[in-house]
């Protein structure tokens, strides 16, 4: 019964479009984040109801919703995630300020870095990649890094999508992506040591 239990919380994680129907009584993942988000004193119960309604709008998860609203703090969407879904996490901050090193770098281009929604953090004992990442679960992302890294086992951590995408901009010296009604912002330099690579 627990590994059945087990498979049950790996199969709520994934994407609500590919999840199969929620069984009677089980709340889906995005739903429990909002309203552990809510139950917490993250989100009003306004703020609430505002993402219910965007995700029923636009018809995308209430996640997805609440990502795109921008309601609360980035970092208490990750860490609910992470508990939820059993995965380690790494704060906005943490993932602005590691420079993952050369080796790191070079195994994740900023091709797969966005397809994987994911960034290189460095190298432990040469033989694991440290990867932050929007979604640890996401089969696909995951064997989209497994490729790209050849035969380096991988470590993953959940992070928000606004840290990961201005961690590629530092790293890549790609532009930022604006969010919906905002001006394109450029990218930051990256710094002196990643802009010789």
């Amino acid at each position: 019964n627990a590994m059945l239990e087990q498979l049950g919380e790996v199969s709520a994680a994934v994407r609500a479009e590919d999840a199969p129907p929620t069984a009677p009584g089980e709340e889906a993942l995005d739903v429990r984040v909002v309203r552990l988000l809510s139950e917490r004193g993250a989100l009003t119960a306004t703020q609430a109801q505002q993402v219910r309604d965007a995700a029923a709008r636009f018809k995308v998860t209430q996640v997805d919703a609440l990502w795109r609203l921008a309601l609360c703090d980035e970092d208490a969407v990750v860490s609910v995630l992470s508990e939820l879904t059993r995965t380690p996490s790494r704060t906005a901050k943490r993932v602005l300020e590691q420079i993952p090193g050369p080796e790191a770098l070079s195994l994740i281009s900023a091709d797969v870095s966005r397809r994987a929604r994911a960034v290189p953090l460095g190298l432990k004992g040469g033989a694991q990649l440290l990867v932050a990442m929007a979604d640890p679960l996401d089969a696909e992302a995951v064997e989209v890094l497994k490729r790209a890294m050849g035969d380096k086992s991988l470590v993953t951590f959940r992070a928000g999508p606004k840290a990961l995408a201005q961690c590629r901009a530092r790293l890549y010296g790609e532009a930022l992506e604006p969010a919906p009604d905002q001006p394109q912002v450029s990218a930051v330099a990256p710094p002196r040591e990643l802009a010789s690579r």
